[in-house]
Parts: structure tokens; sequence; C-alpha cells
């Protein structure tokens, strides 16, 4: 991920990284893939993978402020639900709110 307050010096980091990623063996290997072909095959959609992105305290710090500073106006607790500092409500007047 860039640092939308860093770019260039992130973005050189993140070219660097990924060019000696070896991606078929780190993210997704040989045997993961075929088990997810399979079950594709099988039931026409795959599950979710189980984790996908853990990112640190300081960098869920950083998300937030550049998606304040650069991103959408959001309600606050549109915002506060985005990054699960709040649960939404289980009611049938949500399906209209605006998240």
């Amino acid at each position: 991920m860039c640092d939308p307050y860093n770019t260039e010096e992130s973005l050189e980091k993140v070219l660097d990284n990924f060019t000696k990623s070896n991606f078929y063996l780190w993210l997704y290997p040989e045997k993961v893939m075929q088990k997810m072909k399979e079950t594709i095959a099988k039931i026409g959609r795959s599950p979710p993978p189980k984790l996908i992105f853990m990112p640190t305290r300081e960098l869920v710090r950083l998300m937030m402020r550049a998606l304040l500073d650069f991103g959408p106006a959001y309600k606050e607790s549109a915002f506060l639900l985005k990054f699960g500092l709040i649960e939404k409500e289980k009611s049938p007047s949500n399906e209209s709110e605006d998240y």
C-alpha cells in the first residue's frame, strides 16, 4: 500500500517488494489454488479467503486519516462502521441508509 502523504518513496518500496515477491509461492500456492478451482467447479463459487490483509495499527490509522482527508464525505456512523468501530444495527429502517 502506498502512503498518500509520501507517495513517491512509498510507491518505490511497493514496486520493489512486488518485483521481489513470488506471487504463486507466497500468496496463492498451487495446492491452495487447486482446491479453490475444485470447489468452484463443484458448487459454482468459492468461499472467501480467511485472511486477505492484516494491517498494523499504524497503517490502519494512516488509512483512516487518508480516507478522512481524501475520501468522500461520510456520516460519522458510516465512517465508524467502515472500520468496524461500531456494529450496524439490525432493523428494517437500515436498508435505506447511505453507508
